[in-house]
């Protein structure tokens, strides 16, 4: 019951992308890693409009991949990752 309602949301995504965002669906897909799953996703959680982000590294800040640098006197306290979109971040590590 739950995979078939899984699936059926997926289709019904990926039947969203290809009618109202074919191009930005195509142009991820070219990238080596991404396929349609991956496509959707990205095109669900960033959009295809990304001038939301002034630079690349907002973009990574923002999915949560930018690693943190606290620093004080010469002694690093951490360097975990930040908190972020983590839905974005589970995808793009996939893909990588």
């Amino acid at each position: 019951m739950a995979e078939r309602h899984k699936q059926e949301c997926m289709d019904r995504m990926q039947e969203i992308c290809e009618n109202e965002y074919a191009e930005a669906l195509h142009n991820l897909q070219t990238i080596p890693g991404v396929g349609m799953r991956a496509a959707t996703s990205l095109i669900a959680e960033i959009g295809t409009d990304i001038t939301h982000f002034e630079t690349a590294g907002h973009l990574t800040l923002w999915s949560g991949l930018k690693p943190r640098n606290d620093q004080s006197n010469g002694t690093f306290k951490s360097r975990r990752i930040t908190y972020g979109n983590r839905y974005l971040r589970r995808t793009i590590i996939q893909c990588s």
